[in-house]
């Protein structure tokens, strides 16, 4: 968050603006909302867009976060582009490290992905969805608990959502820790059947939404969302 506010700050000096508009893609939208739901929020955010925000987390962080695995339940190029990243900020530390753990020491803002939402089936013990139990989401948690936060700050905001597209949804699991062990992979479960559902990709459709804000949705892929929305972020930046 500090790095964008130091480049917010830099931008109004530059035009001389009091407020500036903000489009943030994926998890920028959770960065941009941490900052305007912040006590130290200065006011100078006129509209707001977010593209693809995973407002809820997304089912994808959870193999990710919880094992290790970057191409996880749905082959995504930005996932490919994230992995071939990672191997090579794994040879800067001298090789020889998990994903896991490279992801678990350097890169812990990833957590912030996971679900918020009910989305773990567990054979022989219920047909309904149930949380993470260990590796619990509190940063987006807490987030949106106090979404009124991000409502009431007279911030212009629209969500811009993709749809058409199989996207990781209630993910059957396995072999549960019990208790939770921390620094273990797969603590809340090994993936099993993962189910797909509509969205980008990445985000699901029913899952994008917060507060009553309002979502603007097209058939699109999570990595096509900045130019596929192109027309409509323009309009909506001119009214």
């Amino acid at each position: 968050m500090d790095t964008f506010k130091a480049a917010l700050d830099e931008t109004k000096r530059k035009y001389k603006a009091a407020k500036v508009d903000v489009v943030a893609h994926s998890m920028g939208g959770l960065i941009v909302r941490e900052y305007i739901q912040n006590s130290s929020y200065s006011g100078d955010i006129r509209k707001f867009m977010m593209l693809g925000t995973p407002n809820n987390g997304a089912v994808d962080a959870y193999y990710v976060w919880e094992g290790g695995v970057i191409l996880g339940a749905s082959f995504d190029w930005d996932e490919v582009f994230i992995d071939i990243a990672i191997q090579y900020m794994k040879l800067g530390c001298g090789g020889g490290i998990t994903n896991f753990s490279f992801i678990r020491n350097r890169i812990p803002s990833l957590k912030e992905l996971l679900p918020t939402f009910p989305f773990l089936l567990l054979p022989g013990f219920s047909t309904v969805p149930q949380p993470l139990v260990c590796e619990i989401n509190t940063v987006l948690r807490d987030l949106n608990a106090g979404i009124s936060d991000l409502t009431s700050k007279a911030v212009d905001i629209r969500i811009f959502a993709g749809t058409g597209q199989d996207t990781p949804g209630d993910l059957t699991i396995q072999n549960i820790a019990v208790p939770c062990a921390a620094d273990t992979k797969w603590t809340d479960g090994q993936p099993g059947v993962q189910s797909y559902l509509d969205g980008d990709m990445t985000v699901l459709e029913s899952r994008i939404s917060i507060g009553g804000i309002p979502v603007v949705t097209k058939p699109a892929a999570h990595g096509q969302l900045p130019s596929s929305f192109s027309a409509e972020v323009l309009e909506f930046l001119q009214q």
